[in-house]
């Protein structure tokens, strides 16, 4: 075994084969890497704190259906919103992250005259494409429910997912159309709409329905209605943004303007195959809600959706840096700035752990306590929780992999490996969910997200020459495990399980591991990210008139 020096070097050193690094001498390489990480620090801190909010009230709103129609009734909706989830994100084709990488790239290159053409090139086929979707799913409901749903409950079922159904192109489309204020460099936009407006309308109009007892089938419409409300508005933020684009003089590029069949085969020719990816994706993460219903029990359906809601809540950060990041990286790679990019991809990572790890530890320990708040039924779910917990650590800990992936243009190998890991999914839980019930649910969706962010990490490294590591790494791993997984473990067996001691618990391992991150603050580059929060206080005017 080589010392800790020499474990430093490995987690730090370049990849083999990379473009040759910038000495550490450079001090404009240095200050390069710095404006970097201030600018994804402000992204990434405003969509932080959207991201919350959406998870936290999207955690409310499963609370308020649980509690107010059991796990069996709280089931049938799920299955009905995990269908409607997997389907509107299939109609997106890819066009979400097609505007994210070719917006920055357009401006970057001088070619601003083609983004309201590519716009054009990509929402109009997604809104078809959606429509279509929808149609057939409010035609053939009845089978959908056959399928998905068992017994007495069927009809049930075929109500809420034939209401769902007209809100399928505004679900479809409003991440689209926020995709494309992204790609004009602010979060403004999508914070507000996606991660604000609609998770705050949505418990507000669900518990209303539910308290004026107006059934099952308002409750699916109160779910639905804040999507045709943000799409919308969405609408109207991305036109004021073009028009805006369209005065400036930083319009009037070198370049010619493209035809539009040569903006579309280049755009399609990169969304399409994520389009696909994405399609296996999304169906991997809410498939088991629906194969526990076919497979199972509507009340177990139900259950493992409470589940997965709890482990959705800790992905806030990765989905609030995911956001940020995804532009900066595709400028970076656009101008071959290759060690800039990984130093962003990196540090991101960093942060992530830093905020998430301590959240899916706790859950693992504290998984039948935590469980209770949906009511006593649900914590029978208990070892699921447990099990997702640890594969959400591999998750987080491979940072955002598939944004880097897709940002190098990679859509193809995303398309693979994507396949791949739901064959994977479906297989394990025709096998698992038959015996073991939410369990065996649990058990495949872990294995697959394991082999999902292992083979992208492993092509992002030999195909782009980045890396997620770096010498940041081990100190927010072994500070996370050592305070929220020792400590929570110590309490747990000495204590006991009660909101009294999971509340010392999480006091306590939350003081020490602050100091520990602070003492590593600055190769963590902490003090980036609080200069950054500094920084957009005083600018929050000038980001609120970018918007």
């Amino acid at each position: 075994m080589g010392s800790s020096t020499d474990l430093s070097r490995i987690w730090s050193s370049p990849v083999p084969g990379a473009p040759p690094r910038a000495p550490r001498g450079d001090g404009r390489a240095r200050s390069g890497r710095r404006s970097d990480l201030r600018t994804l620090a402000r992204g990434g801190s405003l969509s932080l704190v959207g991201t919350i909010v959406n998870s936290l009230l999207g955690f409310v709103v499963v609370v308020v259906i649980t509690r107010g129609q059991g796990a069996r009734g709280a089931g049938i909706l799920f299955e009905a919103i995990a269908l409607f989830t997997i389907l509107s994100n299939t109609a997106e084709l890819g066009a979400d992250t097609g505007l994210v990488r070719m917006i920055p790239r357009h401006r970057a290159t001088d070619r601003s005259q083609d983004v309201p053409r590519t716009l054009s090139v990509a929402i109009w086929p997604v809104l078809l494409a959606s429509t279509a979707i929808a149609a057939a799913v409010f035609v053939f409901a009845p089978q959908l429910a056959r399928v998905f749903i068992h017994g007495a409950n069927r009809e049930l079922g075929e109500q809420d997912i034939r209401l769902l159904a007209p809100f399928l192109p505004a679900g479809t489309a409003i991440t689209v159309v926020l995709a494309g204020t992204r790609g004009f460099g602010t979060m403004v936009p999508y914070v507000t709409v996606y991660n604000l407006a609609v998770p705050v309308l949505r418990p507000v109009l669900v518990g209303l329905a539910l308290l004026a007892g107006l059934g099952t089938a308002a409750v699916a419409v109160a779910w639905a209605a804040p999507l045709a409300a943000g799409f919308l508005a969405s609408i109207v933020i991305l036109g004021f943004m073009v028009r805006r684009m369209e005065r400036s003089a930083g319009f009037r590029d070198l370049a010619p303007p493209r035809s539009a069949g040569a903006l579309a085969s280049e755009f399609w020719r990169f969304s399409a195959p994520r389009g696909l990816a994405g399609f296996f994706q999304i169906t991997m993460v809410w498939v088991g809600i629906l194969m526990v219903g076919a497979l199972g029990t509507t009340r177990d359906a139900g259950i493992f959706a409470a589940v997965t809601r709890y482990v959705m809540v800790g992905t806030f950060a990765i989905a609030a840096v995911g956001l940020a990041i995804g532009p900066q990286i595709s400028d970076l790679m656009a101008r071959n700035s290759h060690d800039r990019a990984e130093s962003v991809f990196q540090t991101a990572t960093w942060w992530l752990m830093a905020i998430s790890w301590p959240l899916y530890l706790a859950l693992a320990v504290f998984a039948p306590l935590l469980l209770r708040v949906f009511g006593r039924e649900f914590v029978s779910g208990d070892t699921a929780l447990l099990i997702l917990a640890f594969g959400m650590l591999v998750y987080i800990g491979t940072g955002n992999n598939k944004i880097v992936l897709l940002m190098g243009g990679k859509s193809g190998w995303n398309l693979a490996i994507s396949a791949t890991v739901l064959v994977t999914n479906l297989v394990l839980n025709i096998l698992l969910i038959p015996h073991l019930g939410v369990n065996g649910a649990a058990w495949s969706f872990t294995a697959s997200i394991v082999l999902d962010n292992v083979a992208t990490t492993l092509v992002v490294l030999f195909a782009l020459h980045l890396q997620p590591f770096g010498r940041g790494y081990l100190v927010v791993a072994l500070a996370s495990v050592a305070c929220f997984a020792g400590g929570g473990l110590a309490v747990r067996f000495a204590l006991g399980m009660s909101i009294k001691t999971f509340a010392l618990y999480a006091a306590g391992a939350s003081v020490v591991y602050a100091a520990i991150l602070w003492r590593f603050r600055e190769r963590l580059h902490l003090s980036v990210l609080r200069d950054a929060v500094r920084m957009r206080g005083r600018d929050r005017g000038e980001q609120v008139a970018i918007a």
